[in-house]
């Protein structure tokens, strides 16, 4: 993966680990925190929150209205 290596069970592992290279470590690790640091943001996360409580008020107001 560009962001993260995936293991199904410890045979994997043990062939990531005896195959990875320090510079493709590098890479993953940068990779995933480019995709952090875009994808994990105080904004992001705050919208979400305003979408869950909107979506839960509007169902509670046509809830109400029934």
């Amino acid at each position: 993966g560009e962001e993260i290596l995936v293991a199904r069970d410890d045979a994997d592992v043990a062939e990531i680990m005896r195959t990875l290279t320090p510079q493709r470590a590098k890479a993953i690790g940068a990779a995933a925190l480019r995709r952090v640091l875009a994808e994990h943001t105080y904004t992001l996360r705050a919208r979400l929150v305003d979408d869950i409580f909107k979506a839960h008020f509007e169902r509670r107001a046509m809830e109400a209205a029934e």
